[in-house]
């Protein structure tokens, strides 16, 4: 055997056997959570060598070309540094990755567990008024357990350093305690679907609502999970003196509407909703003109905008003037929502009900008497028809009575007589009901 040949075989031999370590001890485990980078990295004890980087579970399967994962060499004075960085990683890239050097049957294992993260509340902003107390409230679900849980805030002005405003450290995590700050405090509960972290904040000033807040969970030194901006917003103030009115039909009203805001107007949006929630639209202003949407409405809806300057912003009030009210204008709450220049917005109803009037419209009056005279014209009619009827009858029965007998002739007179004054004092009774009438 030649001598380079043996150098060769007895170089192989000690790589391939026990005695010689590719890999310098490292970390062997490795957690993240859903949605954190994480990155793998193996020291290797040797250099210039063809390393591989495969998934126990998927065999044959090699990750150095797979472009979602970022693989990196670094030379060292004992080898070089492998790392693989699995970007954004989910519960299913749990499991166990093997660095494998040429094709000689020694690697090296990490293992990495995932576990699963998730926010469970969406709050972008929060309507808050000076000298109240707040709750702030982040809520998610996870099995992890975090090193510390910090709230802080940034002022909207660019290149503004963040204020840390609450920490909960490891030992208020485990016992889900709290811990205050001057005027804040940080609670942690456990709750049904996961935890909910909350930032109480004491008696809120006008400077309180200058600043984005954010809770940053903080996992491990490359792993936290970050929520915000949430805004503190000045309560808008939308409201009306007048929640019901009632009125008569064909009257004209004036819905009145009162606001004060820390952000100028831009648009005001009119709806008008039924008890069943049946909507519909009737106008907007927006850009300095008004438009209508409701039919008819081009001439019966009146806008108008009125604006006073207060203290660290505006407001000012909206009327809406709708003209000869219909039937089928009542029974409707009238909603008035203004948006305003920061994209916060806020609404305020009217009621719009129909007033009884127990006295009667001239009209009502003439329609009764009408209905009085036709009465009594029927009745008229009537007593004459039946009286006609009954003289008939008597004449027959005088015919049939008398058989031309003088004597029993002035009998059945007497009888007409009688029969004619009970018809003037029918015709009498007649006479004095049409001069009572109006």
């Amino acid at each position: 055997m030649k001598p380079y040949t043996l150098l060769f075989f007895l170089l192989y031999s000690d790589y391939g056997g026990q005695g010689f370590e590719w890999f310098k001890p490292g970390n062997n485990e490795y957690t993240s959570l859903s949605g954190c980078n994480i990155e793998l990295i193996w020291n290797l004890l040797i250099k210039d060598h063809t390393t591989t980087i495969t998934k126990v579970e998927k065999p044959g399967y090699g990750l150095n070309d797979d472009k979602r994962y970022v693989i990196n060499t670094k030379e060292t004075e004992q080898g070089q540094d492998l790392s693989m960085i699995i970007p954004h990683v989910t519960v299913p890239d749990s499991g166990v990755y093997r660095c494998t050097v040429d094709n000689i049957p020694r690697h090296k294992d990490i293992n990495v567990t995932v576990t699963d993260f998730k926010w469970n509340s969406d709050k972008k902003s929060i309507e808050v008024q000076e000298g109240e107390d707040i709750n702030l409230e982040w809520k998610y679900v996870t099995q992890a357990i975090f090193k510390h849980i910090l709230v802080y805030r940034i002022p909207f002005e660019e290149n503004s350093r963040k204020q840390c405003i609450g920490n909960l450290t490891a030992d208020h995590i485990d016992n889900q305690g709290e811990r205050h700050v001057g005027r804040t405090y940080v609670t942690l509960n456990k709750i049904k679907d996961g935890y909910s972290a909350i930032l109480t904040l004491l008696n809120v000033t006008e400077d309180d609502v200058k600043y984005n807040y954010f809770i940053e969970l903080v996992y491990s030194d490359t792993c936290s999970m970050i929520r915000g901006p949430t805004l503190l917003n000045k309560a808008s103030k939308v409201y009306s003196e007048t929640p019901v009115i009632k009125v008569r039909r064909h009257e004209d009203i004036n819905f009145v509407w009162n606001y004060e805001y820390i952000s100028p107007v831009v648009k005001v949006l009119f709806t008008r909703r039924t008890h069943e929630n049946k909507i519909d639209k009737i106008g907007y202003w927006h850009e300095g003109e008004f438009e209508s949407t409701m039919a008819d409405g081009e001439s019966r809806l009146i806008f108008n905008k009125t604006e006073r300057n207060i203290t660290n912003g505006s407001g000012g009030q909206i009327t809406l003037t709708l003209r000869d009210a219909a039937r089928e204008d009542f029974n409707y709450f009238y909603i008035c929502r203004i948006i305003f220049h920061d994209k916060e917005e806020s609404s305020w109803n009217i009621l719009l009900e129909e007033q009884e009037d127990a006295s009667l419209s001239t009209g009502e009056v003439a329609a009764i008497a009408v209905t009085v005279v036709v009465a009594v014209v029927i009745l008229v009619i009537t007593i004459v028809i039946v009286l006609s009827r009954r003289n008939e009858l008597v004449r027959r029965k005088i015919q049939t009575f008398t058989g031309g007998n003088t004597h029993k002739t002035n009998q059945a007179e007497s009888i007409l007589l009688q029969e004619n004054n009970r018809r003037s004092e029918y015709e009498a009774t007649v006479d004095g009901v049409q001069q009572r009438l109006p």
